[in-house]
């Protein structure tokens, strides 16, 4: 190879060496991952409007709930009143259930019941759900619902400050979800989904036992139950059923008369309409017990032959006692 030669093969492997990429080992590649908190919503929400009765009633506010990084990150869930005031209601009752159930892997529904008394004022009401998640993220869902006067319970008075007259025309229209009821009108009906059983009578000073249980069935979702005890004197205790819409309890029985048990179940019942679309209706049933609390038969003679008892064993005990120590004298000759 000529001298020339030498000189065109060096240059051309130093410039091949010199345009080479650097090796891998010595590229370096900065990355970062940051995960972003999806909040959770409350949408979809909806409470029926109230008749009133001769007592405290009860209403159900329902919500679609959701968070995209799982429903498991939910965790809290709280609910509450605004009367027409704009005030939070702080009903005497102090149960406020809140039935929360899981549909999928990020989204589920909310129920919450409450008892409104007798004396709580009439008009538009607010009902309101919080939802919170771990990152103390939160949303809030509200809906709005009439108090009506009880009047309005007479179909004559349609209209005229009660529930529009569509709600008893027979047709399913202006917002139904079935025929009268549902939508702007009181909440459609269960049938024989509700079971409560109690005893007929009970005697004063005994426990007054009651049973509270929900035929599951196909369809049926959310199911939420309360139950309210109202004594003699007209007092009113609310009770909170399990997850499963159950309940079992005995109270003590400590006024004499008749003491009524009412249990007032809400539940979500998905329909399949001709047209294939899934329908959901908010649903109520109310089963009623009245427990008769006597007074306990023959106090006094009881207490009578209890006394003569008592005497009678210590009159015995002293006869023993007095023949043991005549028994244990020496006898002198």
């Amino acid at each position: 190879m000529t001298y020339h030669n030498r000189i065109i093969v060096l240059s051309l492997a130093a410039w091949i060496l010199l345009s080479s990429p650097e090796p891998a080992s010595a590229q370096t590649t900065e990355m970062s991952l940051r995960i972003n908190n999806s909040p959770p919503n409350a949408y979809g929400m909806h409470a029926a409007p109230m008749i009133r009765s001769a007592g405290a009633d009860v209403v159900w506010c329902q919500a679609t709930i959701e968070d995209l990084n799982g429903f498991q990150d939910m965790r809290l869930v709280s609910a509450h009143l605004l009367t027409p005031a704009g005030e939070t209601y702080r009903p005497k009752t102090d149960t406020t259930p809140v039935r929360v159930e899981e549909e999928t892997d990020t989204m589920g529904t909310a129920v919450a019941g409450f008892v409104i008394d007798p004396q709580a004022p009439e008009g538009e009401w607010t009902c309101v759900i919080d939802v919170g998640d771990t990152a103390s993220e939160n949303a809030t869902g509200r809906t709005t619902f009439n108090v009506y006067p009880q009047r309005c319970l007479k179909k004559a008075d349609c209209g005229n400050g009660c529930p529009p007259c569509t709600c008893f025309d027979g047709e399913k229209d202006h917002g139904e979800t079935r025929t009268d009821c549902g939508g702007p009108c009181a909440p459609c009906a269960l049938q024989d989904k509700l079971i409560l059983s109690a005893p007929s009578a009970v005697y004063k000073g005994e426990t007054l036992p009651f049973k509270v249980e929900i035929r599951q069935e196909p369809g049926l979702k959310a199911a939420a139950t309360i139950v309210r005890v109202r004594s003699p004197s007209g007092k009113v205790t609310a009770y909170k059923a399990n997850e499963s819409g159950s309940l079992t309890l005995s109270i003590p029985a400590d006024e004499t008369g008749k003491w009524d048990v009412k249990a007032d179940l809400f539940a979500i019942e998905q329909t399949q309409e001709q047209t294939q679309a899934q329908t959901q209706t908010q649903t109520q049933e109310q089963a009623q017990v009245q427990v008769d609390v006597k007074t306990p038969p023959r106090t006094y003679l009881t207490r009578v032959l209890a006394a003569l008892a008592i005497i009678a064993a210590a009159t015995l005990i002293d006869k023993k006692i007095r023949e043991k120590r005549g028994n244990s004298r020496p006898n002198h000759p």
